[in-house]
């Protein structure tokens, strides 16, 4: 017999079937700490957006994946300032030391020349 007789199944002629199929590719979300925000508050500096990437096929299995279209990570920062009092007042020193602030120190909330006998700039000492 020659040869030619013994193609493979389907014949050698025969092309492979490429298909292509476009898959999203999620954007994360990304959250970074911002001193100069408030505690507890968030902020959206950057909207995400989903990519794109072309998967390849060839009879079924697949043979490249490409990235079209790179995801942009949405991007939130979150506060981490803390705020201050803006008006504390301790009737005495026993007051101070029961809030767990004494020693009160000039320039803090808090601080009142009652509490500082001496006058050294600190109270409750």
């Amino acid at each position: 017999m020659p040869a030619d007789d013994f193609d493979s199944p389907g014949g050698a002629d025969e092309k492979p079937t490429i298909t292509k199929k476009t898959v999203v590719v999620k954007y994360k979300t990304v959250e970074r700490k911002d001193p100069s925000l408030a505690a507890g508050k968030r902020k959206v500096t950057t909207k995400g957006r989903n990519g794109k990437r072309v998967d390849t096929y060839e009879d079924g299995v697949k043979v490249s994946s490409k990235v079209v279209t790179k995801p942009i990570n949405r991007v939130v920062v979150v506060g981490t300032k803390k705020s201050k009092p803006k008006f504390v007042y301790y009737r005495n020193c026993s007051a101070a030391r029961a809030a767990g602030a004494a020693p009160v120190y000039r320039g803090e909330p808090g601080y009142g020349r009652h509490l500082d006998r001496d006058g050294d700039g600190v109270g409750c000492e």
